[in-house]
């Protein structure tokens, strides 16, 4: 997180909210939007932020027509942590995410430095 907060503005788009471990970080910079393919996770950000400004949002980036629709959200920077790895066409939801950010946004990326 230290090395992308810099360019997080909200509102801030989260992909794969999983367990919010960074959801909580990235309220710090106003509204976010999490987006998991789990509802499970989803919920249990609600439940943690409560008063938050959250919303959230199930988000599939395997599936081009729901990331065509992340461009309603009107996100200034996207966060995303340890998710494209999972993601068979990582290319075409890159594609997707540029997309769907605001002009002059930022697209944060973390993915796993090797293949295990």
């Amino acid at each position: 997180y230290d090395s992308v907060r810099t360019w997080l503005a909200a509102p801030v788009l989260e992909i794969g909210t999983g367990f919010g471990t960074y959801t909580g970080l990235l309220l710090n910079h106003g509204r976010v939007i999490t987006a998991d393919i789990d509802p499970v996770c989803l919920e249990e950000a609600r439940r943690r932020y409560p008063s938050a400004d959250l919303q959230t949002a199930v988000v599939d980036l395997n599936d081009r027509s729901i990331v065509a629709r992340l461009s309603q959200y009107g996100a200034n920077s996207i966060f995303c942590s340890n998710v494209l790895e999972h993601i068979d066409d990582d290319v075409a939801a890159l594609s997707g995410l540029h997309d769907a950010i605001a002009p002059g946004g930022a697209i944060c990326i973390i993915v796993p430095a090797h293949q295990r």
